[in-house]
């Protein structure tokens, strides 16, 4: 089971009131490799407006990257437990 945090600023007033300064997508879970990948959609074009973005990852061999149409991010370990990512607008 796994906790979604996602962060659009639609009012700057927002960002102050919920900690944060930048649009966001932060996913944590128990990640089990007989699933398979985890794709979480993080679309640059909707959600960064095209800006480069950062994604950070916690956990074992966990690497995370988009696709190639940049509208998910997937993620991969062949190692299972308690995985993070994280993915911010780089221009923060």
């Amino acid at each position: 089971r796994g906790e979604a945090k996602f962060f659009v600023p639609v009012l700057p007033f927002l960002s102050d009131w919920f900690q944060y300064r930048d649009t966001r997508v932060d996913l944590s879970w128990d990640h089990d490799p007989t699933r398979g990948v985890t794709r979480i959609f993080a679309g640059r074009e909707v959600v960064f407006e095209g800006e480069p973005v950062d994604i950070i990852t916690e956990g074992d061999e966990l690497n995370c990257q988009y696709e190639q149409s940049e509208r998910y991010v997937i993620c991969s370990s062949p190692l299972p437990g308690k995985k993070r990512v994280q993915i911010v607008s780089s221009e923060r």
